[in-house]
């Protein structure tokens, strides 16, 4: 997610770009499954993720809707 989010700064700080699309594989949005091992996290783990999750929600919403 930080790499995505990173990427998608990039992408949008350049001026000849215009557009923008996100795909996922077989499928028109892009989702993903939590594996069993990550309930072992911790709280304040699980905080951490949360933080760059929401991160790159807000910045895919920058970038799609400026």
């Amino acid at each position: 997610m930080t790499e995505l989010t990173s990427e998608l700064e990039r992408q949008a700080a350049r001026p000849e770009v215009r557009a923008h699309r996100a795909q996922g594989r077989g499928s028109r949005i892009l989702s993903w499954s939590r594996p069993q091992r990550d309930a072992d996290r911790s709280l304040d783990e699980e905080r951490d993720i949360f933080a760059v999750c929401n991160k790159l929600m807000a910045t895919i919403q920058s970038v799609l809707f400026p």
